[in-house]
């Protein structure tokens, strides 16, 4: 796990979400947000949809994502 993955499961686990929870949020599939706490970025679409799920999930667990990046 990355110390980016880390930090969002954190912060995820702070609120009561589970990755069924977050997915009902921002319409991301359960599969890519795993990846994204696991930093296995390789199932993702591409390089832009790494960056805009990492944003969309750090905004959806109360993160400011320009603090992620």
């Amino acid at each position: 796990m990355t110390e980016l993955g880390t930090r969002l499961k954190e912060a995820r686990t702070a609120k009561g979400y589970s990755i069924e929870d977050l997915q009902e949020i921002t319409k991301i599939q359960k599969r890519y947000l795993a990846g994204i706490e696991e930093g296995n970025y390789a199932s993702m679409p591409g390089a832009f949809y790494v960056r805009a799920f990492i944003k969309q999930y750090a905004e959806a667990v109360g993160l400011e994502p320009e603090e992620v990046f």
